[in-house]
């Protein structure tokens, strides 16, 4: 039985100017992405962030933009008591493209299945993390539920199948660019990260 005190497991978060400032064109590993790293005495966790608001221009710098996971899950380098590392920072592909769906590191958490369709097979009308994609049209948006507003029929798997079924893994277009805000936190040990998007009644 682990018994865990919240003071013991505290996270001080810790920006690093170097990181948070604009980068090169070409990062060529994730420590060159904007990050921040949230820690205390005994663990630590980098935290790759996503688009902020009023730095849309500098998006394709972010460490994933890519249509299937959330934005804001990426996270590496967690390590527990100096030496117990749950999450590197390899890439997983390289060279590592922050618009693939599959470019996620950590967390890189899904509102979804795993499966291609608006729905997941066999659950009958659970959603796969996407709100509107059935009554949309080729070319009009949907909502990806932690991800934003994608454009119907737009991925590489989808032509000359624009309104058939949501292709979770194939990278979709953006219909507006996501953009999170980085929040007050009302503790010195929090990291809060917020985006919001409106895609017809959704």
């Amino acid at each position: 039985m682990v018994v865990c005190r919240p003071s013991f497991f505290s996270l001080v978060m810790t920006a690093i100017p170097a990181a948070m400032a604009a980068v090169g064109t070409s990062p060529s590993t994730p420590l060159s992405y904007p990050n921040i790293t949230l820690e205390s005495p005994i663990m630590s966790a980098r935290v790759y962030m996503p688009t902020t608001k009023g730095h849309t221009d500098s998006a394709s710098k972010n460490f994933y933009t890519g249509s299937r996971f959330e934005h804001a899950s990426m996270i590496g380098d967690f390590t527990y008591g100096g030496d117990q590392q749950f999450y590197g920072h390899d890439l997983w592909r390289i060279p590592h493209d922050s618009v693939w769906p599959e470019s996620g590191i950590g967390l890189a958490s899904e509102f979804g299945c795993g499966d291609n369709g608006a729905t997941c097979a066999g659950k009958g009308t659970i959603t796969n993390g996407v709100l509107g994609y059935e009554s949309a049209k080729a070319g009009e948006p949907f909502l990806k539920i932690g991800v934003g507003a994608l454009v119907k029929g737009s991925c590489p798997d989808c032509v000359g199948d624009e309104n058939g079924v949501y292709r979770f893994n194939s990278p979709y277009e953006f219909y507006r660019t996501p953009t999170w805000q980085v929040l007050p936190s009302p503790a010195y040990n929090e990291i809060t990260l917020r985006s919001e998007e409106v895609v017809g009644e959704y």
